[in-house]
């Protein structure tokens, strides 16, 4: 039991800590089943592609099938950008508490990291996921583009 009100802060202050850990851990298992379920995607989408543009399919499928690609992307890039959020939020509150609780920890480094690559253009992890997200979107939209031309023409 604290013996005063300073152990009850510092009690207090230890459990948020640990809480944030806890937090943070699951928002990064997150982004990492975020990531995974697109590249199942991607995969599941470059393969259905392959196959009816193999099979000559109608360019209204193949078409479709960008447009879904777009939906997509799009959709678990908006994902990505709110768990980054979280996490980003529990890397700032941690690294608050580790300054109350007086220890240099890693919540600290890694706020001060993400500091630096917002101001030094440096490359971090999530500015190469962010790059992953929009090239598909540009690649969906450069493909939906294409076919809308081909259409035109073989009209």
């Amino acid at each position: 039991m604290p013996k005063n009100k300073k152990d009850e802060t510092n009690l207090s202050l230890k459990d948020a800590y640990e809480e944030i850990g806890r937090s943070y851990r699951f928002f990064l298992n997150w982004r990492n089943a975020l990531v995974a379920g697109y590249l199942v995607s991607l995969g599941a989408i470059g393969k259905t592609f392959l196959e009816l543009w193999n099979k000559g399919s109608q360019l209204i499928f193949l078409a479709l099938l960008c447009l879904f690609l777009l939906v997509i992307s799009i959709f678990f890039y908006q994902l990505e950008v709110r768990n980054r959020d979280l996490y980003h939020f529990c890397t700032r509150r941690g690294s608050a508490l580790e300054k109350e609780l007086g220890i240099e920890g890693i919540y600290s480094k890694l706020d001060e990291s993400s500091k630096e690559s917002t101001n030094s253009g440096k490359y971090f992890h999530s500015t190469t996921i962010d790059w992953f997200f929009k090239l598909w979107i540009v690649i969906s939209l450069s493909v939906l583009i294409i076919i809308g031309v081909f259409f035109c023409i073989s009209r």
